[in-house]
């Protein structure tokens, strides 16, 4: 399944964000929130979410564990050690990237090799290229965050007195809030006469249509092993030298 990548500091939200997107059924399959801007190590991790079930969390109820047909839940819990959430996960075939300096990192080019994903970068001046990633950018900001108390607007001129005032979430509780709406509300939501070319008049949502894809070219139960977590991170390598001592980097 072809994945796209992007992100970047909005209006919106004090935290640099990045999302991972299904192109086929636009489901958000990943996401990082971080106090700083996004490092190769963010991204490669991110590409790792992809890969790995989402563990459910306090507060949700069953209607949002997993529920895809063909592959019980308990079997899903069983190879993943905890109950997983109604969010789709699998291997990476295609990664479709923007031209940030982060993606063209050494790094995350050897974290790309490792999982086996084709670095497919948009082209100069493409926007169709990544626009379903952009388009669930501004999905998030029209259908949640406007919503939340603080909403800073996208304009200075349509701000309160003191919008921070109003609410402040810390980093856990935004990542909470988030994964919340997506798992909740987003995959969940009805694409309506934006449905499916090949059945433009059904009933389609994220969670569906990945459903269908599982029913039409089936589904690999691959899950990565806990080892990959230490792959992706970037090596540095120690030099020991017998004057001054040991160097690293």
């Amino acid at each position: 399944t072809p994945a796209g990548l992007s992100g970047g500091q909005r209006s919106v939200s004090k935290y640099p964000h990045k999302l991972a997107l299904d192109v086929y059924t636009h489901s958000i399959v990943a996401f990082r929130l971080t106090l700083v801007s996004d490092t190769s190590v963010d991204v490669a991790m991110l590409l790792r979410d992809v890969m790995t079930p989402l563990p459910m969390r306090a507060g949700w109820g069953q209607d949002m564990a997993w529920p895809y047909p063909g592959i019980p839940k308990t079997l899903v819990a069983e190879l993943a050690g905890y109950e997983v959430a109604d969010l789709p996960f699998f291997p990476i075939e295609t990664v479709t990237t923007d031209h940030g300096p982060v993606y063209k990192n050494h790094h995350l080019i050897e974290a790309q090799r490792v999982i086996g994903a084709n670095i497919l970068p948009a082209r100069v001046l493409r926007p169709t290229d990544k626009q379903a990633v952009e388009r669930a950018f501004s999905g998030i900001q029209s259908l949640l965050l406007e919503m939340l108390l603080g909403w800073r607007g996208i304009d200075t001129a349509d701000r309160g007195e003191d919008p921070e005032a109003d609410a402040v979430l810390t980093v856990a509780q935004a990542e909470h809030l988030i994964a919340t709406w997506v798992v909740k509300i987003w995959q969940n939501r009805k694409f309506g006469e934006y449905g499916p070319c090949w059945d433009p008049g059904g009933d389609h949502s994220p969670n569906t249509l990945f459903a269908a894809a599982m029913a039409q070219g089936g589904f690999s139960l691959e899950i990565p092993r806990p080892e990959l977590y230490y792959e992706l991170l970037p090596a540095h390598h120690v030099k020991i030298h017998r004057a001054r001592g040991v160097k690293i980097l």
